[in-house]
């Protein structure tokens, strides 16, 4: 990692941090990959103590648009 990627990461809030936001998981949700958006919302539910299956992006996507990660 160059010095310039380092000092950008530093100060930067943690994982647990940013999945705690709703607006963050709709936010990477949103921004393209259906398994990414699948996979912020299974670590959302693990975070959170849940039992959720996360089978495909849609639910995903679905879970977001409908406020389901309130």
């Amino acid at each position: 990692m160059t010095a310039g990627a380092a000092a950008r990461l530093r100060g930067l809030p943690s994982v647990d941090q940013v999945l705690k936001t709703p607006e963050a998981v709709a936010a990477l949700a949103a921004f393209g990959h259906a398994q990414t958006a699948a996979a912020v919302v299974a670590a959302w539910a693990q975070l959170h103590g849940l039992a959720l299956l996360v089978i495909s992006g849609q639910l995903a996507d679905d879970l977001v648009r409908d406020g389901g990660l309130d």
